[in-house]
């Protein structure tokens, strides 16, 4: 998952990169490649990195201190896993709130500039904010 996740941000970025730089696509959004998976699907690779290294860790967190014994260390493994599952989950948040305009004006900001184009428009209303969803073709 963490591979995955870093390799899926990465290409991303790159594809963003290179769109941004192409002839012809100034003033044009990115609907390409994995950004027409997802509307932001270098957040997506964080969240695949991040909960990757979660799972990484997952061993190491649940086991038990030398000074841990019994159904205390059980207990405390346990806590700790618990905290170490809100470090993903409040990314996902985080993600979500500025994707989602509810944390920044990201989200005005792209419909003000490219509100107009019903190509975009569409790719609002169609394309998911965050995990994409993945079209398998016949």
């Amino acid at each position: 998952l963490y591979v995955w996740g870093l390799a899926w941000e990465v290409l991303a970025d790159w594809q963003k990169y290179w769109f941004l730089h192409g002839v012809g696509n100034s003033g044009r959004f990115c609907n390409f490649g994995l950004w027409s998976l997802s509307q932001h699907p270098n957040y997506f690779g964080n969240l695949c990195l991040w909960s990757g290294i979660f799972i990484l860790n997952a061993a190491a967190i649940i086991a038990r201190r030398p000074d841990e014994s019994g159904r205390r260390g059980k207990v405390l493994g346990a806590c700790r896993l618990a905290l170490g599952c809100l470090c993903p989950l409040f990314l996902a948040l985080l993600f979500y709130g500025q994707a989602s305009g509810r944390i920044s004006p990201a989200r005005s900001l792209m419909l003000e500039k490219f509100g107009h184009d019903s190509t975009f428009r569409s790719y609002v209303q169609t394309v998911p904010l965050i995990v994409p969803r993945l079209r398998w073709q016949r």
